[in-house]
């Protein structure tokens, strides 16, 4: 239970980073090489975003299941607006993609 302290740890390290504008190679599916810079900035962002809410829910999931022997099971209702928000995100990516704006 202690690696899921320490991805959520990590996961908020790399929010921080993304969010500063470091790091954006390790963004997966990464074709910022000919991309302007405000693009690059605005899908780090977002990474950022769903990484800090993942790192928190993480974190909180590792307190309750040690604290509450049953946290694993409340904290499953936080993974609802995670999976809501990334088939959203998904859903504008690709239309932007296929309209050649990203």
């Amino acid at each position: 239970m202690i690696f899921i302290l320490i991805l959520g740890l990590l996961f908020i390290i790399l929010a921080i980073q993304f969010r500063r504008g470091k790091w954006s190679r390790l963004i997966a599916g990464n074709t910022f090489g000919d991309r302007p810079k405000e693009k690059v900035d605005k899908a780090a962002k977002t990474v950022s975003n769903l990484l800090i809410y993942i790192g928190l829910e993480f974190i909180i999931s590792y307190f309750l299941d040690v604290f509450i022997k049953k946290g694993a099971k409340i904290s499953l209702i936080g993974l609802i607006p995670i999976i809501i928000y990334a088939f959203y995100m998904i859903f504008v990516y690709l239309k932007a993609y296929l309209k050649n704006e990203i």
